[in-house]
C-alpha cells in the first residue's frame, strides 16, 4: 500500500506586520525619551545605599560643591527664584536690573558672589562657557551661602517642609569645605537636608536589606 503525501507548506513567514510593529515602537521610543540634561555644574557625586530618592523636581534648593570646593546653588522651581532673589537683594541692599533679574530667573543657577551677579548675567551663553565660575563665597562661619538659605527659608515663610535642601558634594571635595556647608544650614537653625549620591544595591543580609524584604517602609 502506497504511503500517503502529505502536502507540503512553505516555511516562508511574511515579517512586514513584525517589522511595523517594531518600527512603531522605536518611532515611539525616540518621540517620548527624555535625555538628561547638561550639568549646570559638573560634580561627580560618591555612591550610597538611600531608602529615600532625592526630590530634584520640585521646591528642591540645591547646594552644589565641586572637585575645586567652590559652591553653588541651583534652584529646581522657576516660580520660586523671584521671591529667593527678591529677599536676598533685600537683605544684601542691592537691585538688580529687570533684564538681568529674568535672565537669572531663566538659570537658576547662583554661581558668583553677590557683588559680581550683574556682571555675570551680562554675559551670552558662549561667553559663559569660557568663563571660569567662582562659585559663591564659602568660609568657617556659613559665607554668603548662609544668606541664600536665609532668603529661601524666608521665601517658604521657614516651613522646611515645603522645600527640599538637599547637598550635592563632589567625591573629591574636602571635608573641611563640605562642613562650611553644613554650618551655613545650621547658622539658619537648618538640620533636615538630604546629600546627593548615586544609588547603589542593597548588601544581601543587611538590615535595610531585611526590612525591604518583609516590605517595610523607610522613615522619611
Amino acid at each position: 500500500m502506497g504511503r500517503a503525501k502529505i502536502p507540503r507548506k512553505s516555511t516562508t513567514i511574511d515579517m512586514t506586520a513584525m517589522c511595523d510593529v517594531a518600527f512603531l515602537l522605536l518611532s515611539f521610543f525616540i518621540l517620548t525619551t527624555r535625555f538628561k540634561p547638561a550639568e549646570a555644574v559638573p560634580v561627580n557625586i560618591p555612591s550610597s545605599v538611600a531608602a529615600k530618592a532625592a526630590m530634584l523636581e520640585t521646591d528642591a534648593f540645591v547646594v552644589d560643591l565641586n572637585y575645586e570646593n567652590k559652591a553653588f546653588i541651583e534652584m529646581s522651581d522657576p516660580a520660586i527664584r523671584g521671591k529667593v532673589l527678591d529677599e536676598v537683594q533685600r537683605l544684601k541692599g542691592f537691585q538688580l536690573p529687570p533684564a538681568l533679574k529674568s535672565k537669572f530667573l531663566e538659570s537658576g543657577l547662583v554661581a558668583t558672589p553677590f557683588a559680581s551677579m550683574g556682571d555675570l548675567l551680562q554675559l551670552s551663553a558662549d561667553q559663559l562657557k569660557k568663563t571660569v565660575l567662582p562659585g559663591i563665597p564659602l568660609d568657617s562661619t556659613g559665607g554668603e551661602l548662609k544668606d541664600w538659605i536665609t532668603a529661601a527659608l524666608t521665601a517658604y515663610n521657614n516651613d522646611t517642609k515645603a522645600i527640599h535642601f538637599i547637598i550635592k558634594g563632589d567625591d573629591n571635595s574636602k571635608y573641611p569645605n563640605f562642613s562650611n556647608v553644613i554650618t551655613a544650614f545650621k547658622k539658619n537653625d537648618v538640620y533636615k537636608y538630604q546629600l546627593l549620591t548615586s544609588p547603589s544595591g542593597v548588601p544581601v543580609g543587611s538590615e535595610l536589606y531585611k526590612k525591604n524584604m518583609k516590605g517595610i517602609k523607610q522613615e522619611e
